[in-house]
């Protein structure tokens, strides 16, 4: 066998030069891949940041992607904001439910105001 010139043999079976396929390595992918990619039965199958019939295009990552590795990389990072937001949320409706349960209402409600007003008006003693 002489693997059509694209390839060596051994044992009988050809291996294939990149870009080359097939028992005798005769059929060719479009551009040989274009160093990018495995050809399998005449098609390109490219290697991961390449795209295209021959993997000569590189994969542009768009959005998030350009950010990190993939979408799961937001994942802890949602999280995070997930529950400070709750945290901070359930601090603040507590702190009203628990004055509006003790009948404060307005600047009564807020701790230290009448020290805060009187020092501002100079009644600060």
């Amino acid at each position: 066998m002489s693997c059509s010139g694209n390839g060596r043999c051994a044992r009988g079976v050809c291996a294939c030069k990149a870009g080359y396929s097939g028992r005798d390595c005769s059929q060719a992918c479009p551009g040989r891949c274009s160093g990018h990619g495995e050809c399998a039965n005449g098609t390109c199958y490219c290697q991961v940041g390449w795209q295209g019939d021959d993997c000569a295009l590189e994969h542009a990552a768009l959005g998030v992607h350009a950010l990190l590795p993939s979408a799961w990389g937001w994942y802890p990072i949602g999280t995070a904001v997930l529950f400070a937001v709750a945290a901070v949320g359930t601090f603040i409706l507590g702190g009203y439910l628990l004055n509006l349960a003790q009948g404060l209402r307005g600047t009564d409600a807020v701790p230290l105001y009448p020290y805060a007003a009187a020092y501002v008006e100079g009644d600060f003693k």
